[in-house]
């Protein structure tokens, strides 16, 4: 059966996240010899790669691997510049983790863009204010990181006190963002503070972006409605039904669909549609035994017998034509037992008729 294969959403996010951490421990103690204002500044600029490592999660597109790809570039820009900062080329160093910061999170947001252009299903797909702001919030913390890596540079060119007093309060905020940053790759909300005036807006489900976790009533809320669709406009019975299919027919979005999907019944979405077409070929059996595998898995809206094979025995651990067997068989047990039934109480009926 042939099956989407993906990175998932949370093993991309975790990946991210550690990485930012080996980017940290590697890149901010190679600056502790050369003086609270050389390690001051490149603080910040390590920071800045750690930040723009977690930015590079994809908050309303799957691109995880490209995710991954950029951050894993980002770490081996870093490392060398550690390297050079141990050596004493402190200058140099900064000026690599500053590239480190902006150009492998650059290259990720161009790629994604094109790709983006590119999906014609994703572009037709109506965004919602949620998604809208989320985008807003990840360009003002790619904003505020080149504020930062401004300050950094101020506080090289400008050596002495002046340089410090310039250094540490972009210190500060550099482990503020950066802080901020990494809860809100672990919790999922806009911010590090979640409001009751964003609670209105996560209850609608149309308003509900790819990966924001708000909450299980939510998620079971609109897997409820997913069912509640397929259930009644039966589109497993078409062949080519995709998820993009789905996310227009619901006005969501398919990375959503599919976390609710996984997260609700432990299946993905060719899986999840799948189940429904086993669970009707065997409604169609039930009413017409006489219809044959192949019969069936047409009229279930299977593209191939080997791909309803596959998904009957994933869900009942037998394939259909050993199903099919039994119950014709049961159903054979079934005729002999109410036809021996029959004669026994005809004779009973004659038997009790002399005596009225």
């Amino acid at each position: 059966m042939d099956m989407p294969k993906y990175i998932s959403y949370s093993f991309t996010a975790t990946a991210l996240r550690v990485l930012s951490v080996v980017n940290l421990a590697f890149s901010i103690p190679a600056f502790m010899p050369f003086g609270w204002e050389s390690f001051l500044t490149g603080a910040v600029m390590s920071l800045n790669v750690s930040l723009s490592i977690l930015l590079m999660l994809p908050d309303n597109y799957r691109d995880f691997k490209r995710s991954m790809a950029s951050a894993g570039a980002a770490v081996l820009i870093s490392l060398p510049a550690s390297a050079m900062a141990i050596s004493g080329l402190v200058r140099p160093a900064m000026a690599l983790l500053s590239a480190a910061s902006v150009i492998p999170v650059s290259v990720c947001y161009a790629f994604r863009t094109f790709n983006m252009l590119k999906d014609v299903p994703f572009l037709m797909m109506t965004a919602s204010g949620w998604e809208i702001m989320i985008s807003m919030i990840k360009c003002t913390y790619v904003s505020f990181s080149n504020i930062l890596g401004s300050l950094a540079f101020a506080s090289v060119a400008i050596s002495g006190m002046g340089g410090l007093w310039i250094s540490i309060p972009g210190c500060l905020a550099a482990v503020l963002t950066y802080s901020v940053v990494f809860i809100r790759s672990i919790s999922g909300v806009p911010f590090v503070i979640w409001t009751a005036d964003a609670s209105p807006i996560c209850d609608n489900d149309v308003y509900k972006t790819a990966y924001l976790d708000v909450g299980d009533g939510t998620d079971k809320f609109m897997y409820k409605k997913i069912c509640r669709y397929m259930e009644e406009s039966r589109s497993f019975l078409n062949p080519l039904y995709s998820l993009d299919n789905m996310a227009r027919d619901l006005t969501s979005n398919k990375t959503y669909i599919s976390k609710v999907l996984n997260d609700n019944s432990n299946l993905n979405f060719c899986q999840w549609v799948n189940r429904y077409r086993v669970e009707f070929s065997r409604e169609l059996f039930v009413k017409d035994p006489s219809l044959r595998v192949r019969e069936l898995s047409e009229m279930s809206g299977f593209n191939s017998q080997v791909t309803f094979n596959m998904a009957f025995k994933l869900f009942y651990e037998v394939t259909p034509g050993q199903w099919c067997k039994e119950q014709r068989d049961l159903l054979v047990r079934q005729e002999r037992h109410s036809s021996r039934k029959g004669p026994e109480r005809s004779d009973a009926g004659e038997s009790s008729s002399p005596g009225e």
